[in-house]
């Protein structure tokens, strides 16, 4: 007599680990795979579906059979260094385990800042003009996340004693009268620094 034995879907999946861990740097990403949730079921046999519980993260894709994680969006460190998105899987029968997955954002500097224009040449001054007086302001900005806000301006070569820059905005203003029949052309080269670790830089 043989006696075949049915499978019952009695046992929950059970998740390997109560939390998954991944890092990715700054940056944009399109269906950037990260990891594959791994699953034990003692049931041979079962058919399990994964699935995003509330709240949902918009960043995270979760294969509802396979159980990759797949990453679509924007991360920026200085707006937020981690992520956590609770998941579930459920077998054919109702029973189900929780996990989180966990993201952690590292920063990258991969961009030096860049100036808007080339070069601001043919600033037109009257002699004899205030202290304080208007000039140009030099614009550049970041491709890495959050570094335009945080650009600094120097003043790094040319005629430096006869400007005053700022380091926060860029604007160039007069720090003295100028005289035509003294000095008819002034230079000035500005250097722009991002807050990353090490700093890039760029010159105009």
């Amino acid at each position: 007599v043989t006696i075949n034995v049915t499978d019952l879907t009695d046992e929950a999946p059970v998740f390997t680990q109560p939390t998954f861990e991944a890092t990715l740097f700054d940056g944009d990403y399109i269906n950037q795979f990260v990891m594959t949730l791994a699953v034990f079921d003692a049931d041979a046999g079962d058919i399990l579906t994964f699935s995003s519980l509330p709240p949902i993260v918009s960043l995270f894709s979760i294969g509802e059979r396979s159980g990759n994680v797949v990453i679509t969006g924007r991360l920026c460190f200085a707006e937020q260094s981690n992520y956590t998105q609770q998941v579930a899987v459920t077998d054919r029968a109702g029973l189900r385990n929780v996990a989180n997955v966990t993201l952690s954002v590292r920063r990258i500097n991969a961009h030096a800042p860049a100036f808007q224009a080339v070069q601001y040449a043919n600033q037109l001054v009257v002699e004899g003009n205030a202290i304080g007086l208007a000039i140009a302001t030099v614009v550049a900005t970041d491709a890495d996340c959050a570094d335009t806000p945080n650009l600094a301006y120097s003043p790094v070569g040319g005629d430096t004693s006869f400007f005053f820059l700022n380091s926060s905005s860029g604007a160039i203003t007069a720090a003295q009268e100028f005289d035509r029949e003294q000095t008819a052309q002034l230079r000035l080269v500005v250097q722009v620094t991002d807050n990353g670790n090490p700093p890039r830089t760029n010159t105009i």
